[in-house]
């Protein structure tokens, strides 16, 4: 046997034993092509996970500490320091597939950007509101008593007069502001935004979870005693929902809502200066999408060419 078909042999083996692997996997096809996977079906998926995961573990904390009996400080701590150690865990898993926002103030800052398209942004929306309310409904299920339970994760700002009513919201601004900025500069810096063959959308980094898990414990600290720090609109949207409470709601939405836009438009315009992220891009006007979207693209064609190729071997 000469050593060209050796070779050929050889590469036929490998790309047999690839495609019974893939099929495996259930990431081909029957014709051999590979399976693409809607991405926002994918992102929704992804942010219905470690949204469910942060707010049940944030919720069943401060719950826990309550009926435990545990004083206003204690609770404090802990609350921040529970949410630091889940965004760090949620941050880290499900950063490389849809960037963990389990916040649609992130993602509506990504959208203001141009990191995130509108149907996409409605996908994250969708799955951050249902791992939200699957989320409250599960802590309805395994509490006790669950009307006072609403009681304790309620969180109700201290509205007496117009002047608290404008503290509320910019307090809530700049907590939200603070939040996305960080999240945001933290992954351009990176290049985080832009997409790899391996990771999807996201790369999987260590130092960014920590970074975005040390910001969720230092904000409650800031804000609890203000406007009861929800910095996230959905630690006090679903509470609300089942305790049927909506009493200044809308002055923590005003404010997050505010906070994210400021934060998304600073970013972009950042960005376009050269000041974060990819130089080259920045300074061509590209935004990180279309990056990501040419880089998903050629992913893609990739992959088909591949097959194809094995094809052809066979």
């Amino acid at each position: 046997m000469s050593s060209s078909t050796k070779v050929k042999s050889t590469k036929h083996s490998n790309d047999t034993m690839a495609t019974k692997k893939s099929n495996k996997a259930g990431r081909t096809n029957k014709d051999g092509t590979p399976v693409i996977v809607n991405p926002n079906f994918k992102v929704m998926v992804s942010e219905l996970s470690c949204t469910y995961i942060f707010l049940f573990v944030t919720f069943g904390v401060a719950i826990s500490a309550v009926r435990s009996g545990w004083d206003a400080q204690t609770t404090l701590i802990l609350s921040a320091l529970t949410m630091a150690f889940t965004a760090v865990s949620v941050t880290y898993v499900f950063g490389s597939i849809s960037g963990a926002h389990f916040n649609p103030m992130i993602t509506l800052a990504t959208t203001v950007f141009s990191t995130t398209k509108f149907a996409t942004m409605i996908s994250y929306w969708a799955g951050q509101f249902i791992g939200g309310a699957l989320a409250m409904a599960t802590i309805c299920a395994i509490f006790p008593d669950p009307i006072s339970t609403f009681n304790y994760i309620l969180i109700l700002p201290p509205v007496t007069d117009t002047d608290h009513a404008y503290t509320v919201v910019f307090m809530e601004t700049a907590l939200s502001f603070i939040l996305v900025t960080v999240f945001m500069a933290a992954r351009l810096e990176d290049g985080l935004f832009f997409g790899t063959k391996a990771n999807g959308p996201y790369l999987k980094s260590s130092h960014i979870s920590i970074a975005i898990g040390f910001i969720y414990f230092v904000l409650p600290l800031i804000g609890t005693s203000v406007s009861g720090s929800a910095f996230n609109p959905l630690r006090a949207f679903f509470p609300a929902i089942f305790a049927n409470n909506w009493t200044n709601q809308h002055y923590i939405w005003l404010g997050d809502i505010f906070g994210a836009i400021l934060a998304g438009s600073i970013a972009k315009w950042s960005h376009y200066m050269g000041l974060i992220g990819d130089v080259n891009t920045a300074s061509a006007g590209m935004s990180c999408f279309k990056v990501f979207k040419d880089q998903l693209t050629s992913n893609q064609d990739d992959e088909e060419g591949a097959s194809l190729k094995g094809e052809g071997d066979n």
